[in-house]
């Protein structure tokens, strides 16, 4: 990875034991649009790997329940997250911060010290539009193709080109959906750029190559 590149870093591996969002498990309700206000500057994690530990410094600073309390910088909670993950590359930032780590790893480490109690995955699709519906932001990690670098149009659609290269994966905060617009709206960590939104169409697609959603189950008062 080059100077000028912005940092990505989701790494990903499947595990039997994640919990499945609550959401998914009890709720059938009908979509529905909303958007859940953030209490955080757009941050920026230059051209490190380290989108993860981003991503969840995000997510903790999201409604509907915010932590106001002195948190993890996003290095910190990345750090954290890379001692738990299954590679040894990116331990005590070895390789620079530039591996990456996983978002479940940034999960458990979160749970570990203490700021949430549990977090779950997205079964389907679905249960991503009913989650940012009722519950609240999530993270999605998915594969970041090279057109997605490009800024967002006016419109704020990035572009999702299918036949693009994959660049790498990268997490991203949601917290936005638009039923209207049939999308949904994101924040990523780079400081040229960090809010865009994905329709509908390019998310779920998205979302079902390798792709994940993942959100605090309860969090710890």
């Amino acid at each position: 990875m080059s100077a000028a590149q912005p940092g990505l870093g989701r790494n990903f591996y499947p595990d039997h034991r994640d919990y499945p969002l609550r959401a998914a498990v009890a709720e059938t309700r009908p979509d529905r649009t909303k958007t859940w206000p953030m209490f955080s500057r757009h941050l920026d994690q230059g051209n490190e790997g380290t989108c993860v530990g981003h991503y969840w410094r995000h997510q903790l600073t999201g409604t509907p329940r915010p932590y106001r309390n002195p948190l993890p910088t996003a290095v910190e909670i990345y750090d954290a997250a890379c001692l738990l993950d299954p590679w040894t590359e990116n331990d005590h930032a070895r390789d620079g911060r530039q591996f990456g780590t996983a978002i479940r790893a940034g999960g458990q480490a979160l749970k570990a010290a203490g700021l949430i109690e549990a977090y779950g995955f997205a079964p389907t699709f679905a249960d991503v539009r009913t989650h940012l519906g009722y519950h609240g932001g999530g993270g999605f990690g998915t594969i970041w193709l090279r057109s997605m670098s490009q800024q967002p149009g006016k419109d704020g659609f990035v572009r999702v080109d299918r036949s693009s290269p994959v660049d790498g994966g990268h997490a991203y905060y949601a917290h936005k959906i638009d039923m209207k617009r049939g999308a949904i709206g994101c924040l990523q960590s780079w400081r040229d750029w960090g809010g865009f939104w994905l329709t509908m169409e390019d998310a779920e697609w998205l979302f079902e190559r390798d792709g994940e959603f993942c959100a605090p189950q309860e969090r710890v008062s």
